[in-house]
């Protein structure tokens, strides 16, 4: 529970927490200063704040709060834990919400509205981290064209970018200016943007900016207003940040299974409130395509995600490789996707004289990924964690078998050596058998593929999702 009377520290140096302290200063929220893990960051500041060692958490525990602003929740959470300062932690949206309750004199009744309709047809999806190559943003893209064609209007809540959605949705785009250095003029952009809406539904895919805006419509106008928070991933701050907020929402959707559960037995959510429908993935009843039958030719390996090395794993790319070449495999590994180890890679596959073997492809639009997973007899995923891995159902869709680390949702379309391998999260050696196992058995890549299409028709219909979707709006 926040309490004003005692500091705020934030852990974790970085972007992610500049950016937390960004937005507190725009509410005049005072931090007291920062912690991170990184000895080379000690003694310097960022936001005019200086930066120390865990070390300095020893002192006064009863005096602070800690918000942990990185990547690496789980690791700092554990040595939070073995410093005892578990009950010291604090989510960044207890404070935001905090500060929304005492300020919303800012936000005087737009807008003269007397009920929701039985069924309110905009629907406004939170994209406010752009338009990337990712999970949530094609499953916002399927989500949305399948409501525009049973006549809802959807908008899409954006961050100002020169990357474009696809290109049915270009005239749906709201951009708005997410610098966390204006967040509190942000909120109320995004509240005066809603109330026009009115009366509306929201889909929140990230649980911040606009959410919090919503919950201050939905304080002004409480009929009005539903929002639908959509739980893409399976990561602890998420369920906390969701549980925190779940009186602010109107029903939570999950995107596997294992999050729901995880949302309802460990977080207390009620059940009523946590819904589960597999997700939508565009089906070809008729697919051209071929694979790598002859041993002769390099078996195709695709994989497509934000190149991070948390959650994404890309830093196991280049152990996987090593492995590949050392037994001799014959391979060609094709790379889709933008991110901070995008340079590492291209230097590891230049010095390495690999650029035969190991192709960087870049952003790819949604339509040329159609193209790219019917090229690639297998899916490849090393993440730590996902909430289901659209791309990985996309690419099954194609006849692409996965070789992918077991993550939430995994199970749910692969059983082991049926129509796929699952590999333990960061076992390298694992992955590289289940490559070499379908590169020395080219014929399962058929059998396999098939398997895998079956699946998705029959889990992952577009119209049986938008059915859901409707019935969450209803």
């Amino acid at each position: 529970m926040y309490q004003k009377e005692k500091d705020i520290i934030i852990f974790g140096a970085s972007s992610g927490g500049m950016k937390v302290a960004q937005a507190f200063s725009s509410m005049n929220i005072p931090v007291k200063y920062f912690v991170d893990n990184e000895s080379r960051k000690w003694g310097n500041k960022i936001e005019e704040k200086e930066i120390c060692s865990p070390i300095s958490l020893e002192n006064g525990k009863q005096e602070f709060q800690i918000i942990i602003a990185s990547e690496y929740q789980n690791e700092i959470e554990e040595q939070l834990k073995s410093m005892n300062l578990l009950s010291n932690l604090l989510l960044k949206e207890e404070v935001i919400m905090d500060y929304v309750l005492d300020h919303l004199h800012e936000f005087p009744r737009l807008k003269n509205l007397t009920s929701l309709e039985e069924s309110s047809e905009n629907i406004i999806f939170d994209m406010l981290d752009g338009f990337e190559l990712g999970g949530i943003e094609n499953w916002s893209y399927l989500a949305a064209l399948g409501l525009k064609k049973r006549n809802y209007n959807v908008l899409l809540y954006s961050n100002i970018t020169e990357k474009k959605p696809v290109k049915e949705l270009i005239d749906h785009v709201k951009p708005f200016d997410t610098d966390f250095k204006r967040y509190w003029s942000l909120i109320h952009e995004l509240v005066e943007s809603i109330v026009e809406q009115l009366p509306c539904t929201l889909m929140i895919n990230k649980q911040r900016q606009l959410l919090i805006a919503g919950s201050i419509v939905k304080r002004l106008y409480p009929n009005q207003l539903k929002i639908i928070s959509v739980l893409h991933n399976d990561r602890i701050d998420i369920y906390r940040r969701q549980e925190f907020m779940k009186n602010e929402v109107d029903k939570i959707a999950c995107v596997s299974n294992d999050i729901k559960e995880k949302m309802v037995h460990e977080f207390g959510v009620d059940e009523n409130k946590v819904f589960y429908k597999e997700s939508p993935v565009h089906f070809e009843p008729v697919l051209q395509r071929s694979y790598s039958l002859d041993t002769n030719k390099s078996i195709q390996i695709g994989y497509a995600a934000r190149l991070e090395k948390v959650q994404k794993r890309v830093d196991l790319f280049v152990p996987l490789i090593n492995m590949l070449e050392d037994k001799r495999v014959n391979y060609q590994l094709h790379i889709a996707g933008t991110g901070s180890y995008e340079e590492k890679l291209k230097d590891y596959i230049y010095r390495n004289q690999l650029q035969n073997k190991v192709v960087m492809h870049g952003f790819l639009t949604k339509e040329k990924m159609q193209g790219f997973w019917k090229n690639s007899d297998i899916f490849l995923n090393l993440s730590d964690y996902e909430g289901v891995g659209l791309s990985m159902l996309e690419a099954m869709s194609y006849g692409c078998v996965p070789v992918v680390t077991q993550v939430a949702g995994s199970v749910e379309f692969i059983t082991d050596g049926v129509n796929g391998y699952l590999c333990q999260t960061g076992n390298v050696d694992q992955l590289v058998s289940g490559i070499m196992k379908l590169e020395t058995d080219r014929e399962n890549l058929i059998k396999f593929g098939e398997i895998c299409r079956k699946k998705i028709e029959l889990k992952c219909s577009e119209n049986d999702y938008i059915d859901y979707l409707e019935q969450l709006i209803v």
